[in-house]
């Protein structure tokens, strides 16, 4: 079954080109704005989300509890013994995926928006406080003013990557350690140093998969 959902036009550009609100020259470089009321759905609905990591972190511990002594997790048996996934909010083991991805989404657009960093920046920050945040005190006409950077790697202008500072808000330590949290079971396995875990790569970042 093959479905073309754009009518009577013969390609995507076409009809893209035809529904856009407004449509820009292809010589013309720019960057285009987020109307204000997305981006502060897109805040509010992240920053809610974060909540999952205490979700995951939990059905992480269970996971753990399953797998000491290097056993593997034989989930048919698991069901037969009356487990249900019912007992951490979930309709089947299927469902976890989904709130990684979800937590993934929710940190990734906090840090970006606190930080302007780019994807490849993003992708780039490793586990630990000591490695992906840093705190500077200011003082200045006898007050202290704690100001607070995101550590990681940029090559934008270098060659190679080269360590970097962006200033940021506490919000985003809070997004940074959920993520380490939600995402401790994709590390377990082959020791990845890397925030953003790829899922069937663990060694590797969610850029590298």
């Amino acid at each position: 079954l093959k479905v073309w959902p754009f009518g009577d036009y013969k390609t995507k550009t076409e009809w893209c080109r035809a529904n856009a609100q407004k449509v820009i020259p292809k010589n013309r470089m720019c960057t285009l704005a987020i109307p204000d009321p997305v981006i502060r759905e897109l805040l509010n609905t992240a920053i809610r989300d974060l909540k999952i990591s205490d979700q995951l972190e939990n059905i992480n511990i269970f996971r753990d509890n399953l797998t000491k002594n290097g056993a593997k997790i034989n989930y048919h048996k698991l069901m037969r013994t009356g487990f249900t996934w019912k007992e951490f909010g979930l309709e089947s083991g299927m469902e976890i995926r989904n709130l990684e991805s979800r937590l993934i989404s929710a940190c990734y657009i906090i840090i970006a928006i606190f930080t302007g960093m780019r994807f490849h920046e993003i992708a780039h920050l490793k586990v630990g406080n000591k490695l992906n945040w840093e705190t500077r005190t200011i003082k200045s006409n006898q007050r202290s003013k704690n100001i607070h950077f995101v550590k990681s790697m940029t090559n934008k202008l270098q060659s190679n990557p080269t360590p970097y500072l962006w200033q940021t808000l506490p919000i985003v330590k809070e997004a940074i350690n959920a993520l380490e949290i939600g995402l401790s079971w994709r590390r377990k396995k082959d020791n990845n140093v890397y925030l953003f875990a790829a899922k069937n790569k663990t060694s590797e970042r969610i850029s590298q998969a």
